[in-house]
């Protein structure tokens, strides 16, 4: 018989024990020794780095102990907030707070820490905050003082009857916020001076603008603020029929009170504005009252007819106009001219690349020059007339305004006769080359460029000589004093205009690309590129009395370039700060009449490309301009810029272009925009056409994958599909728009549902068979038709919590067509103040309205189907949620009491996703819960055809 030792009973019972039970023999002690190893590094050697490394690997280990698992959060809390990585640090608190293993004692304690942090992290926001508000105080300040300046040259300015220059100097205070009702009495002067035998009628018209009316309107603005602010009350309470009727209310005080929705006066458009939310907002309650079975009788109006783009200004030249149009008798009569602009501008042809130097981009978007604006500038700087202060012309719009004598008003008749009704399509050529100040004198006399004494020397026009002649000659010349920088060829078909871009990247200048902390922050649109512009507008003139065929021919070339950069104050992030560069901008404007065979020239722009500098500081622009069906004049050199075979084609799209609008949301939601209010019907239509051009070009194989959509030769123009292509690309875009149009009758039904679930539920879900996780993007996760009958009820379930992102629609959808589905909370807030000054010097300060907002957005868009019976879908899911608002004092001594409302966000999240999927699938797609790291926001979307 064998006998153990009492030693080895000792030590045998205990592990005997432990393997009956089924635990692991070591692993209490390697917690323990863990445990004990990170507080040494945090507590003895005050190694934050090592402790943390220490207490996440043994936050790793599985069937961790409550108690160990406990100090390892708090210690890592600990030491995130030693390293001031105070988000991670508030990320364990919160979990230890929603864990249910741990007591509310425990619970407590990291409440306790929590706050600690929030209120050392509210006393810094606070002053940051106070730093922001001393810094914007300064700026209004320097602004008023500026404004107040500006004014005080106004009134020198018509002191010495130089009317335009004090103009100027009163728009610039306009934009300043300077003091409205000097604006108001310095501007009525003005007009005055310029028109004085019709003072007292201009008095009176002038009355749309004055600050009365003005004031009327802000009055406006808080009472429809305050009914919207009813009808949300009654809508969130239940009470449908009376939110229908204060919402109804608010429009109908709109429309009845005589001001017109426009865009040209600030406060006009926020009432524009308003009038949307209120319309959005009872259509919503409408519906939910119908789904409830409450009938609301009356119906919802729509905008008063007329009263788009009538705006003040244009109302009061109108009146003009019919006061003095009839009187042909005066020898200086006052008459308008309409100079109607062609539609959108587009064009199919960008810079080419290929002949772009270094990492410069090139890239082409709409133009904002009008044929009326070529009108104006050219009458008022090439037609030798008087313009003195009984003289007027002006231009509202489409219209000029001209009171001058009758051989001035015959030339200008002239110039609108010349016009054909229908617009020619004009091919426009530019070159844009690099030079020094020696070599731009020797181009003036290769070329003999001569400038008339109206122009300021920038802009010159060479008759008789082709562009593509003056490219050619310029590269001959002996010593290359220019340098060819790129090229363009665009056709502009159906329009008039269209702004070129020449462009690169900030961040790469050298003068910003070393910058220290904090970071360069360049995502707006004025600093995140910098180069060249051009806003070019041509149009031809074949009625024109002249012997040749003549262009009219506008350009607004702007050169932007980074100077370095400055510090702001940043609201959100651990460093109050951020910097931005500084640009220095300038700009040469053109409006000529220009000969087919002819160039017009432009000159005195920096040089903005850095590695270009050595051919040249300054830029030299030529450009030219024929009709695209014209046969090519006689040449000197033949044109490489487009092939001989390529064709110009005009194909039609259909209905999925005529008829269906993708949904739009805000890039910047919710820190700028709101997504509440609706986007305006030119703005989804400009998303689809780029959507449309874009899947075309990959489609028909005419870009590369990775090229950007910019570069493709065609553009969605209306109803057609315009561009110039080679008979191989031909055939390729016919093959594919045979399979769009096979797509225009298909309905898609779209599904979606989200939820919000703890991870550990979600970990159960996507364990369930069925379920394929996507490899290479870790959110989505695809359903096959058993899973998903097996997770539909379970997310149902879970939809009976009240949650901020649970949501359940259905929509339909055509094909390509992008929908959204959005649950979203509105707050309404204080966005800033007005502060008005009385006649005895008192100050009143009024709130001006704005809205907070949080919750969940999600995007949709099915694709073609390639293979029957599945289509990849393109998913995108957003998610924002409130952390505070703050009330902010208003910077201002004489509004005591005022505050701004200061709403901060957690950082927003997002998910997307491109699934491919049939009728019976469907895809998961997973985000973290702002604010709440252990809980997760779970969207579910399904595509079915149904047509």
């Amino acid at each position: 018989m064998t006998t153990c030792s009492p030693r080895l009973l000792r030590i045998g019972l205990p592990l005997l024990m432990l393997a009956l039970l089924g635990m692991p023999a070591a692993s209490a002690e390697d917690a323990e020794s863990l445990l004990t190893k990170a507080r040494n590094h945090e507590f003895t050697a005050g190694n934050h780095a090592a402790a943390l490394r220490t207490y996440r690997t043994l936050l790793e280990q599985k069937d961790l102990p409550d108690p160990i698992r406990l100090q390892a959060l708090m210690g890592a809390a600990r030491c995130h907030k030693a390293r001031a990585e105070m988000r991670e640090a508030e990320r364990y608190w919160l979990e230890v707070q929603s864990d249910d293993r741990f007591t509310e004692k425990q619970k407590a304690k990291a409440e306790q820490e929590l706050a600690a942090f929030q209120a050392q992290r509210d006393n810094e926001r606070q002053a940051m905050d106070e730093r922001a508000e001393e810094i914007e105080r300064a700026r209004r300040e320097s602004d008023r003082q500026e404004a107040t300046r500006l004014l005080d040259e106004a009134e020198k300015a018509l002191d010495a009857d130089r009317v335009s220059r004090a103009i100027a100097f009163i728009e610039q205070a306009n934009e300043l916020g300077g003091n409205i009702r000097r604006i108001n009495a310095l501007y009525r002067r003005a007009v005055e001076q310029r028109q004085p035998e019709s003072g007292a009628l201009i008095r009176d018209l002038t009355r749309f603008v004055e600050s009365g009316d003005l004031d009327a309107l802000h009055e406006l603005l808080l009472q429809a603020e305050e009914l919207y602010k009813i009808g949300g009350a009654e809508y969130r309470h239940g009470n449908h029929a009376k939110a229908h009727d204060a919402l109804l209310k608010g429009i109908d005080l709109i429309d009845e009170s005589g001001f017109l929705l426009s865009a040209d006066v600030g406060r006009v458009n926020e009432l524009a504005t308003l009038r949307a939310k209120l319309k959005y907002l009872a259509e919503f309650n409408r519906d939910k009252a119908q789904r409830k079975g409450v009938t609301l009788e009356r119906p919802i109006p729509e905008p008063p007819a007329g009263g788009q783009g009538r705006t003040l200004k244009s109302r009061l030249f109108v009146l003009l106009a019919e006061a003095f149009g009839g009187s042909e008798d005066s020898e200086q009569p006052l008459k308008q001219y309409v100079f109607l602009s062609p539609g959108a501008a587009r064009s199919n042809r960008s810079l080419a690349t290929d002949q772009l130097r270094g990492r410069l981009s090139a890239s082409r978007a709409p133009g904002g020059l009008t044929r009326a604006r070529w009108a104006e500038r050219f009458v008022r700087t090439q037609i030798p007339a008087a313009w003195t202060k009984e003289r007027i012309l002006v231009r509202s719009g489409d219209v000029l305004y001209v009171k001058h004598t009758p051989s001035v008003h015959r030339q200008i008749a002239a110039i609108r006769d010349a016009f054909e009704r229908e617009i020619r399509n004009t091919q426009v050529d530019v070159h844009v080359f690099t030079t020094t100040a020696i070599g731009l004198v020797k181009a003036c006399e290769a070329l003999q460029a001569r400038a008339p004494h109206q122009s300021l020397g920038h802009d010159v026009v060479l008759p008789g000589r082709l562009v593509s002649e003056c490219k050619e000659y310029l590269l001959g010349l002996e010593g290359r004093p220019v340098t060819l920088l790129g090229s363009a060829r665009l056709d502009l078909s159906g329009t008039s205009s269209v702004e070129l871009m020449i462009t690169d990247l900030t961040e790469r200048h050298p003068t910003v690309a070393a910058a220290t902390r904090p970071e360069l922050s360049a995502t707006a649109d004025a600093h995140a590129r910098f180069g060249l512009w051009l806003d070019l507008y041509a149009e031809a003139m074949p009625l024109l009395a002249s012997k040749e065929d003549q262009h009219a021919v506008s350009c607004v070339a702007r050169v932007r370039e980074p100077v370095g950069s400055t510090l702001v104050p940043k609201q959100n992030g651990t460093e109050p700060f951020t910097r931005i560069p500084r640009m220095l901008e300038q700009r040469v404007e053109a409006d000529h009449v220009v000969p087919t065979v002819g160039t017009l020239m432009l000159a005195g722009l920096r040089n903005p490309f850095p590695g270009t500098e050595e051919v040249g500081d300054q830029l030299l622009i030529l450009i030219g301009a024929r009709g695209v069906k014209e046969p090519d004049p006689p040449r000197t050199a033949p044109s490489a810029i487009v092939p001989a075979d390529i064709r110009r084609v005009v194909l039609p799209l259909g209905p999925l272009a005529t008829e269906v609008l993708d949904y739009v949301a805000p890039e910047a939601w919710p820190r700028r925009h709101a997504a509440s209010a609706p986007v305006s019907l030119e703005i989804a239509r400009q998303a689809r056409a780029r959507h449309l051009q874009d899947l075309i070009a990959r489609g028909a194989q005419l870009i590369g994958p990775d090229e950007p959509w910019e570069n493709a030769p065609i553009d969605v123009s209306g109803d057609d599909v315009v561009g110039s292509v080679d008979p191989e690309e031909l055939a390729k875009l016919t093959a594919f728009l045979r399979t769009l149009r096979e797509h225009e009758d298909v309905v898609y039904e779209i599904d979606v549902r989200s939820v919000v679930v703890t991870r550990e539920r979600f970990a159960e879900w996507i364990q369930r068979a069925g379920v394929r996780a996507d490899e290479q993007n870790e959110n989505q996760f695809v359903l096959d038709a058993n899973a998903t009958q097996v997770i539909d009820p379970l997310m149902r379930a879970a939809a009976g919590e009240a949650s901020l992102f649970a949501l359940d629609r259905t929509i339909n959808a055509r094909a390509t067509q992008r929908v959204g589905a959005r649950k979203l909370t509105v707050e309404t807030i204080v966005r800033d103040q007005q502060i008005r000054t009385g006649n005895g010097g008192e100050g009143t300060y009024t709130a001006v309205p704005g809205v907070a907002e949080q919750g969940l957005i999600v995007e949709v868009r099915p694709r073609l189907e390639r293979t029957p019976g599945y289509r990849a879908i393109s998913v995108r899911a957003r998610a924002a949620r409130l952390q505070d608002i703050e009330r902010v004092p208003f910077p201002h001594p004489q509004a005591e009491g005022a505050t701004i409302d200061m709403p901060r966000w957690y950082p927003l999240v997002e998910a997307s996703g491109a699934p491919t999927l049939s009728d019976d699938q469907s895809v998961l797609l997973r985000l973290p819960m702002p604010g709440a790291p252990t809980r997760l926001i779970v969207v579910k979307i399904a595509a079915r055809k149904v047509r």
